[in-house]
């Protein structure tokens, strides 16, 4: 299970433009499992993420120590682009901005809010002109799942040149998530 996620996006990157992914186990820190992902457009480095990930048994939901497993887990500890990502965003107290009932068309097979919709849900909430702009950077904290007909209460605010935004299920009074993000202009 995802946990937490930062992306930079060095360039812009456009339809059509191939890319080349690279991605890796790099550490493993007490029960989280850091995956790095490049990707490579002729060469260069346009994009880098950092995810932090869990284990979980599917049925109990329990969280699985990286020592249960009957085989080692491999750690590359490769320098790269890694990106430090803050155990929250600061993101509570929010000008509530929008209400979003999770749909069928947003969930993953475990029947949870899947985790490519968030970045979807921030940008929906967020100033972006998607004509000029470009999301240079962004990171989502991913705290408690959302389930079919939630309903998330959207808060968001800039603060310190970042827009930031919370979803609080408010179905079962708990933050679902919080994110922010940085915009480069695009040139052409």
């Amino acid at each position: 299970v995802i946990t937490k996620l930062a992306m930079r996006i060095n360039k812009p990157v456009y339809a059509y433009d191939e890319l080349t992914v690279k991605t890796y186990n790099n550490r493993v820190v007490g029960i989280t499992y850091e995956r790095e992902f490049e990707f490579y457009r002729d060469g260069e480095e346009v994009i880098h993420a950092t995810t932090q990930w869990v284990v979980v048994k599917y049925d109990t939901r329990k969280l699985v120590r990286p020592r249960e497993f009957p085989f080692p887990i491999p750690e590359h500890n490769f320098d790269c682009a890694r990106l430090d990502i803050p155990r929250n965003l600061d993101a509570q107290e929010l000008p509530t901005c929008a209400e979003r009932t999770v749909r069928l068309s947003d969930l993953d097979e475990n029947d949870h809010l899947n985790n490519c919709v968030y970045s979807d849900i921030t940008l929906d909430h967020i100033p972006f002109g998607r004509l000029e702009d470009y999301v240079s950077e962004m990171r989502i904290i991913f705290h408690h799942e959302a389930k079919i007909n939630d309903v998330l209460t959207i808060g968001s605010a800039e603060k310190e040149g970042r827009y930031v935004l919370s979803a609080h299920n408010s179905t079962s009074d708990a933050l679902c998530f919080e994110a922010d993000c940085i915009f480069g202009k695009i040139s052409r």
